[in-house]
C-alpha cells in the first residue's frame, strides 16, 4: 500500500512540475507568406525578424506570425527569404500554432 502511495505522489508531483510547460510544434510544408522586421514586438526588447507562415493545418486565409529566435540570426532570415523567392516550403519549429498570437520560431529548414 505504501508503494502505491509513493508512485501516486510521484505522478502528481510530475504533473504539477510539467503541467504548465509549453511544447513546441513542428510544421512541415509551411509556406512563407510575408517577411519583415519589427523594431519592437510587444514583449521583446530588440528589433525582431518577423515571418508570417501559412500551413494546411490552419484555418483558410490565416497565417501564423512568428518572431525568428535571435539565435537564428541572419541565417534564419536568409532561409525565409530564399524559401519565399523560390516558392519553396519550409520545415519550421514554433512555440505555438495559435494563429491569434505571436509565437517564436526556433528552427527552420528549406524543403526540397
Amino acid at each position: 500500500m505504501k508503494a502505491k502511495k509513493m508512485i501516486l505522489s510521484s505522478f502528481i508531483t510530475l504533473g504539477l512540475m510539467f503541467g504548465g510547460v509549453a511544447y513546441a510544434a513542428d510544421l512541415d510544408g509551411a509556406i512563407i507568406e510575408r517577411i519583415g522586421v519589427n523594431p519592437d514586438v510587444s514583449g521583446y526588447t530588440t528589433s525582431s525578424n518577423i515571418v508570417f507562415v501559412s500551413h494546411s493545418s490552419f484555418p483558410a486565409g490565416t497565417a501564423l506570425q512568428c518572431v525568428l529566435h535571435k539565435d537564428m540570426g541572419d541565417a534564419g532570415l536568409a532561409t525565409a527569404l530564399t524559401a519565399m523567392s523560390l516558392g519553396k516550403s519550409v520545415w519550421l519549429r514554433v512555440g505555438s500554432t495559435d494563429v491569434t498570437k505571436i509565437t517564436t520560431a526556433t528552427i527552420m529548414y528549406l524543403n526540397k
